[in-house]
């Protein structure tokens, strides 16, 4: 009020989705003298929205268009909710992955950590902050450090809430190849004849293939057969037949490798 007297004051209304917050206005503002109103917008969907502020005083009706813009809220959607991993070979990475966050609002995703309990690591693709309309993924990796099934969880905590993903796998034993003897000792045997043939066992007690599986005699008059293939199933044996032939006088060595 910049003029030489008071001035009545009868009211101060706003419309559209607009509220007075404060209004230190009362009924007279004296002369030389001034108040405040504070106009909050407090929108009900997004889009364009306008409203009037209409203050009644003394000299008449004023009136103040007011104009805001509504905007959808950030939304942090994870998916999927679970991720199962396939049996994996202990202390061994599986393949990967991934959990996507999607934020479908009109404004930023703010304050994104990632943590993650069990034998489970992620790599986080989100950053702090994930902008409107807009992903990111988590990618992530399990590796077992023992035999058997296992859960674990990726917690994600962002400026709405908290949520977990359910992670599970399970560990496998690699495989094994245990021979039932490191030494087999033939009998004296007569020249240009064979001795007695004697087995070796190649068992596989892991729990995946015993893959690229090589066996071969090595040495005078030493030889081998076996049913073993290049590949022994795992939970498994397969046998190898020595056999020894005897073609000179004296003693002689040999060996059977095995290479896996």
């Amino acid at each position: 009020n910049t003029s030489g007297s008071s001035i009545a004051l009868t009211s101060e209304n706003v419309t559209g989705p607009f509220a007075i917050q404060t209004n230190t206005c009362s009924s007279t503002l004296p002369s030389n003298t001034g108040c405040t109103l504070a106009i909050v917008f407090q929108p009900t969907q997004s889009g364009s929205a306008s409203g009037v502020l209409t203050v009644v005083s003394g000299q008449g009706t004023q009136t103040i268009g007011l104009n805001g813009s509504g905007e959808n809220p950030a939304t942090d959607t994870l998916a999927p909710a679970s991720l199962n991993f396939p049996s994996t070979l202990e202390n061994t990475a599986s393949a990967s992955q991934t959990v996507t966050l999607t934020n479908s609002g009109g404004a930023a995703l703010t304050g994104i950590q990632v943590q993650t309990i069990g034998d489970f690591a992620v790599v986080n693709g989100c950053s702090y902050s994930l902008n409107a309309q807009s992903s990111c993924t988590l990618t992530v990796q399990y590796t077992p450090h023992a035999v058997g099934a296992e859960t674990g969880s990726i917690v994600v905590t962002d400026n709405l809430r908290s949520q977990t993903i359910l992670l599970t796998g399970t560990g496998t034993a690699p495989p094994t190849d245990t021979l039932s003897a490191t030494s087999l000792v033939f009998p004296a045997t007569v020249i240009g004849q064979n001795a007695p043939q004697q087995m070796l066992t190649l068992t596989n007690s892991g729990d995946a293939a015993l893959d690229q599986l090589n066996i071969q005699a090595a040495g005078a008059g030493f030889s081998d057969s076996n049913n073993c293939g290049n590949s022994l199933a795992a939970h498994s044996s397969c046998v190898i037949t020595v056999t020894f032939h005897a073609s000179a006088a004296g003693s002689v060595t040999g060996q059977i490798d095995i290479v896996d």
